[in-house]
């Protein structure tokens, strides 16, 4: 039997994008979803996402370009724009990761732990 999967990225990024997708997984277009533990609305995304059976399938939306961090901006200084935001695009952080020394990628290792710990903080074990 073939099965599509399909996955929404972004939940936790703005309300107005958490109940589309919770919307969309209960109508039966959508089989799973990623949670920004980064983004502004992730705790708004858990509520709804929680409020409502059969819970939705989350999975973990690493993001190193946008949103506030899970590290102290001072622990991760090359990841974080002066306002301590993780702010740089893809490609900027690509070349930074390649060329930015162990110290560089430390930071990314930092918080990228520091977003697996948030996560399983905030939906555990069981999906949300």
């Amino acid at each position: 039997m073939n099965r599509v999967v399909l996955t929404a990225d972004d939940l936790g990024i703005a309300e107005s994008t958490n109940e589309a997708i919770v919307r969309a997984f209960h109508e039966g277009v959508l089989t799973r979803c990623s949670l920004m533990v980064v983004g502004p609305a992730r705790d708004h995304a858990v509520a709804l996402a929680r409020s409502r059976e059969p819970l939705i399938p989350v999975g973990l939306h690493l993001s190193l370009t946008s949103g506030r961090p899970i590290s102290a901006p001072e622990t991760i200084p090359d990841l974080v724009n002066g306002a301590g935001g993780l702010a740089r695009g893809f490609g900027a952080l690509w070349r930074l990761s390649a060329w930015g020394g162990a110290s560089v990628r430390e930071q990314i290792e930092r918080e990228v732990a520091a977003q697996f710990a948030a996560f399983a903080n905030k939906i555990g074990r069981a999906h949300v």
